[in-house]
């Protein structure tokens, strides 16, 4: 499957009502720890029109970058450093890109948790 470029994004181009929505649903705790967002699948998302009358679609992880002032160039991904895909907090969030997000992911051990066939132990060493 391709992978569709993601769009830029600012808190300047969230409208004001999303923004207030947005902070009035993000679930906020301890500064170390995730603040939550409400969601029954594993990101949250939130839809908008904007001003020139097109839909608007973003993950609310990459929402709470974009308000914490850093904003997100086009093609870059948003990261969580807790691996928790609700998690809004922005001091666990970082910009970066697909190969940074599997660079993680593989760091962590993550991959080989999703792909266990391609884990390599002692009965595949070359004798």
């Amino acid at each position: 499957m391709p992978i569709t470029p993601c769009a830029a994004l600012t808190a300047h181009s969230i409208p004001r009502h999303i923004r207030d929505m947005f902070e009035a649903r993000r679930q906020r705790a301890a500064p170390d720890a995730c603040w939550l967002w409400p969601t029954t699948g594993s990101y949250g998302q939130v839809v908008w029109t904007d001003a020139d009358g097109r839909r608007r679609q973003e993950k609310t992880h990459r929402i709470a970058v974009a308000l914490d002032g850093r904003d997100i160039p086009p093609g870059k991904l948003v990261c969580h450093t807790c691996d928790n895909p609700p998690c809004c907090n922005p001091a666990h969030l970082f910009i970066g890109t697909h190969w940074d997000n599997h660079w993680d992911m593989r760091v962590k051990g993550r991959w080989l948790r999703q792909h266990p066939h391609l884990a390599r132990g002692p009965s595949h060493a070359i004798h």
